[in-house]
């Protein structure tokens, strides 16, 4: 028993020395995948930062499901929100949503959530996805007089 004892404590010992040395060397890490964990402040701040964002973006769904507001003004609300609390929701989006613009990609992505989540009825999502198409079509308009030939 002595002995199952000694060992297990050396592995132990070994374990956690183990530990504190990787804790050490993951601030000195030339290796950009491999991150430090956020402190408890930083990670407070992002959380709070989140929830900033996830706020807007409920708000603007219900909104939007409802028909309080135009799409194109929940683009808007959503690209500011993303851009003041949440950048990272642009650089998630770009995987998900294929179109050219952060503001076509926001609009996609409204209509996909509202579409998906069963939150609203068929023809407040087609009504979107025509008011999607004139924006689209709108934004391929060049501006500025047009002279007839």
């Amino acid at each position: 028993m002595l002995r199952f004892s000694t060992f297990t404590a050396v592995i132990l010992t070994g374990a956690f020395g183990t530990f504190l040395w990787s804790l050490q060397s993951a601030d000195s890490c030339p290796d950009p995948l491999i991150r430090p964990a956020p402190s408890g402040e930083k990670v407070h701040e992002l959380l709070t930062s989140y929830g900033c964002f996830k706020q807007t973006l409920t708000a603007t769904l219900y909104l939007l499901e409802n028909g309080d507001i135009k799409l194109e003004e929940a683009r808007t609300r959503i690209y500011d929100s993303s851009l003041r609390y949440y950048p990272d929701y642009l650089e998630h989006i770009k995987l998900s949503e294929h179109a050219t613009t952060d503001l076509d990609r926001i609009a996609r992505n409204l209509i996909g959530h509202l579409k998906n989540g069963g939150l609203m009825a068929d023809l407040r999502v087609l009504a979107l996805e025509v008011e999607y198409a004139e924006l689209q079509r709108h934004a391929s308009v060049p501006s500025g007089p047009r002279v007839w030939q």
